[in-house]
């Protein structure tokens, strides 16, 4: 039987709202093609088939919007090596949540038994998934076959957020958790200038908020969780506000990720950040060897235990500066994994809640970790601090 070729999508994880912690001391019509007219989850569906069911028996439930993409990963329409297109065309189909998983399969045949062991590992490779939702697509490709799934780890739903709105609305944000959690909050992302923290309450896992979008463009409204392991942004919302949903790509490119780190990734990754920064009119911010040196201990620990946290068993930021004696009235972190420097930065940057800590003006220094793994990709930590 001819080999049967396997790609899996590498992303680009971030985890938390940069901890903040302080010492002790348009119009209204439908939106355009290939975009759903809200963003909200669940989206139940039933499956399709046995062998559906059979293939992803690993997974609790099935979701319409993870249908749609598989439909276009096993068309060849979007590529699993391109997480960014998958995201994209998982935000367009009004699917809120982060960080999705993506595995494709062909061959002349595919044999169903090794099938259902390849995706068996490959969700296996979810670490302790709160409620797994996916979907499968198959199609006949050059005279072979090609099988495509997603899924994404559930940790909280999210009331409808229409796509396309006026300019100068009000959106409600309201979101229930899956998981533990102790706090929650919404942070949003205009068209120009940092994000905003939105007066958010959070009560027996109910996350709501209130957002104004009063400029015309692209929003993104993020709600994060105050989780075990830290802050963890889980659910994402584009609007559209007096503008029409785009027919190209959504440009993810942050700014400084053209930086040159074939030879110094920490110089070029606080380069990056300089230049990003410099974007939004920010000063610069000065980089601190005591904070390098916790940062450079924390991304190595992630790398070691495999586990993206703002604390991996090495306590928490404020925690890790108080022990180490470093003055600092308030303390913020990003934490990132991916296949590069750029990539990491990139995905920081396309986070608001990260995006918040990038532009902080009560920061002045910085602290920069990066470890390289043994498969390539790289485990990334930024501490932020103000000086007492």
């Amino acid at each position: 039987m001819p080999a049967l070729r396997c790609k899996v999508a590498i992303f680009a994880a971030v985890l938390g709202l940069g901890v903040v912690q302080r010492a002790s001391i348009g119009s209204a019509d439908a939106p355009g093609p290939g975009w759903s007219e809200d963003t909200h989850s669940p989206r139940p569906a039933p499956w399709t088939s046995d062998a559906e069911r059979q293939l992803l028996a690993g997974c609790r439930e099935s979701d319409q919007a993870l249908a749609v993409v598989a439909r276009q990963l096993a068309a060849h329409t979007i590529s699993a090596d391109d997480s960014e297109a998958i995201t994209r065309a998982l935000r367009a189909a009004g699917n809120p949540h982060v960080w999705p998983r993506a595995l494709v399969l062909e061959g002349a045949q595919i044999d169903p038994r090794e099938a259902r062991m390849r995706v068996a590992r490959w969700l296996a490779g979810f670490t302790e998934p709160v409620r797994l939702r996916c979907a499968t697509a198959s199609a006949e490709d050059r005279g072979g076959r090609v099988v495509a799934a997603v899924a994404v780890d559930v940790r909280a739903d999210l009331a409808p957020i229409p796509m396309r709105t006026r300019s100068g609305s009000w959106i409600t944000v309201e979101a229930h958790t899956l998981a533990p959690a102790s706090g929650g909050k919404v942070v949003a992302l205009g068209p120009t200038g940092p994000p905003r923290v939105l007066p958010t309450t959070f009560s027996e896992g109910r996350v709501l908020a209130r957002a104004h979008v009063d400029r015309a463009g692209t929003w993104l409204l993020q709600v994060v969780l105050d989780m075990e392991g830290g802050p963890r942004p889980v659910l994402e919302a584009l609007v559209f506000a007096g503008t029409d949903p785009p027919t190209l790509e959504l440009d993810a490119r942050a700014p400084g990720e053209e930086v040159d780190a074939s030879t110094d990734e920490v110089g070029a990754l606080t380069r990056m950040i300089g230049q990003a920064r410099q974007s939004e009119s920010m000063p610069p911010l000065a980089r601190d060897r005591e904070l390098d040196a916790l940062a450079r201990a924390h991304a190595l620990r992630m790398m070691q235990s495999r586990k993206l946290a703002h604390d991996a068993g090495d306590g928490d930021p404020r925690e890790r500066v108080d022990q180490a004696f470093v003055a600092a009235h308030e303390v913020g972190e990003n934490i990132a994994h991916a296949g590069t420097i750029a990539l990491c930065h990139r995905a920081l940057w396309g986070s608001p809640s990260h995006r918040e800590n990038i532009l902080g003006r009560r920061y002045g220094r910085v602290g920069i970790g990066v470890s390289r793994d043994s498969d390539g990709t790289r485990w990334v930590t930024e501490l932020f601090a103000t000086p007492r």
